[in-house]
């Protein structure tokens, strides 16, 4: 089977790393970073729903390169707060610590219900071919505290359901198992074996 290049819509480098390692038993895919591609894009999120986000990261890249090309959004959605910071997670207190966005999220949340859910959607897509969208949702809810050293973003305060750990306490390998992440990798794969890339 021949390798199978796929690029990554992304300068985070928590989530190259992620990739990287939900794909690492695929021996014929061989993920590549913008900075790999010597791509430079930092494409405006001004849609209104994490597919729609998605595709406007692929859609910046796919124009610069024949190779697939994966982007996503994801984010935090709390019920109690009408799905916030939902599409918003990353840019939410810009410039302020996620252990200071944390803080504020707890400061919300007080006497209210601490349900919520990590939903991401995958978008693959290559040059004049449509786009193909994989979604992944994972509910659970708001921790108490702040805890654990594993991930990145929110990981610290969200505990998914069936477990008494947050993300972060999780660490990377059990969260790339049940990750929203790693479940909308999961229909993606599922994909790629039925086309036989993978």
């Amino acid at each position: 089977m021949k390798n199978l290049v796929i690029v990554i819509s992304s300068n985070n480098k928590n989530k190259l790393r992620e990739y990287k390692e939900i794909f690492e038993p695929y021996k014929n895919v061989i993920i590549k970073s913008l900075s790999e591609m010597n791509i430079d894009v930092d494409p405006i999120e001004n849609g209104n729903t994490f597919q729609e986000n998605s595709l406007i990261k692929a859609n910046a890249v796919t124009n610069l390169t024949d190779e697939y090309v994966i982007a996503d959004d994801s984010g935090l959605e709390i019920l109690a707060l009408d799905n916030f910071p939902g599409i918003h997670s990353s840019r939410f207190m810009k410039g302020h610590t996620y252990q200071e966005k944390c803080q504020a999220i707890f400061d919300m949340l007080k006497d209210k219900k601490r349900d919520a859910q990590f939903h991401c959607v995958i978008t693959l897509a290559k040059h004049k071919e449509k786009p193909i969208f994989f979604e992944g949702i994972v509910p659970g809810h708001i921790s108490d505290i702040f805890t654990g050293t594993s991930g990145f973003g929110y990981d610290p305060i969200f505990i998914p359901d069936g477990f008494t750990k947050t993300y972060a306490e999780l660490g990377e390998e059990e969260k790339n198992k049940i990750s929203h992440r790693a479940k909308a990798s999961e229909k993606l794969i599922d994909y790629l074996k039925t086309n036989k890339l993978i």
